[in-house]
């Protein structure tokens, strides 16, 4: 059970996210990094969350962990681009 926790909550933040549910995509994403704090994605996800409910510094550390875990990860350096940019 504890093994598709992890792709069930991934799925649910970002269907959440793609349909600009930004508060129940950041509760998913906090859920799913309780469980996996390494996960580089879910890091960004949850950065882009705080960006779209105009929570720019919790973005910006957000977008930093992600890159710290993955410095590839796309989603994380376009983060960090809009949060500068602003």
């Amino acid at each position: 059970v504890d093994g598709a926790y992890i792709p069930a909550r991934s799925y649910l933040a970002w269907s959440n996210y793609f349909v600009k549910d930004y508060s129940q995509a950041k509760t998913a994403f906090e859920r799913l990094l309780e469980r996996q704090p390494g996960n580089a994605e879910g890091q960004a996800g949850l950065g882009w969350c705080y960006y779209f409910l105009g929570r720019y510094a919790e973005a910006r550390e957000r977008f930093q962990k992600a890159l710290s875990l993955n410095a590839g990860q796309t989603m994380a350096r376009q983060g960090m681009a809009a949060v500068e940019g602003r």
